[in-house]
């Protein structure tokens, strides 16, 4: 395989590292294909592949200090090439969705932190405050992030009674020629075959309660 015509293109985000890693991904049928990971940061992967994928969004698995890791991305683009009579497509994903502690494992991976001491006390210290944030907003707010969520399948549908799956953090504030919204990332987590996949989607609230979805 030509690597150099693989790892050539332009770099991306922060905290991007150029070697190569594990990686395989999941068509629209769920089968697990082999690829080449050539490119990781917090935003994205970009891995060669031999089968294109034909979906807008692919799951990712990346193998990160021996732990498989998983990723909802959408494919941002997939560029053909023929490399010894074969054709190849360099692929960008820019992730969707990834579990808290995931994202943090991969943030140690690309800036070499070594693991926390008592991850799992400060895991649940930052649950416990998240989520006595999230119930604090309006109930109409609330019932508004949970009913986009659920219909976009980022969330399984809410039981009465039971707490949903859903963890908030504030992203301060965000102004546009409308006004000044506060803005939030909610993470969410929805059950898929035998697993669960995580979310983050960003959201603005005006002084009204209303809400809508942050795009850039």
């Amino acid at each position: 395989m030509n690597f150099a015509k693989l790892f050539a293109g332009p770099k991306h985000g922060k905290h991007a590292r150029t070697a190569p890693f594990k990686l395989t991904w999941a068509n629209q049928h769920d089968v697990e294909e082999r690829g080449i990971g050539i490119e990781l940061s917090m935003e994205y992967a970009v891995f060669g592949t031999e089968i294109e994928p034909r979906t807008d969004e692919v799951d990712l698995f990346l193998v990160i200090r021996e732990r498989r890791v998983s990723v909802r991305a959408e494919v941002a683009e997939k560029p053909r090439f023929v490399d010894g009579g074969k054709p190849w497509y360099r692929v960008r994903a820019k992730f969707l969705g990834v579990a808290a502690d995931d994202y943090d494992l991969l943030l140690r991976e690309l800036t070499g932190a070594p693991e926390p001491a008592n991850k799992a006390f400060d895991e649940l210290q930052a649950g416990a405050k998240e989520d006595n944030d999230y119930r604090l907003l309006p109930l109409g707010v609330q019932q508004g992030i949970l009913n986009y969520l659920v219909q976009h399948r980022r969330l399984d549908s809410v039981v009465e009674g039971q707490l949903p799956a859903v963890r908030m953090r504030s992203l301060g504030k965000h102004r546009n020629m409308r006004g000044v919204f506060r803005k939030i990332n909610i993470t969410s987590r929805k059950h898929l075959n035998d697993g669960t996949v995580s979310y983050n989607t960003v959201f603005l609230i005006d002084d009204q309660h209303n809400v809508e979805v942050f795009s850039e």
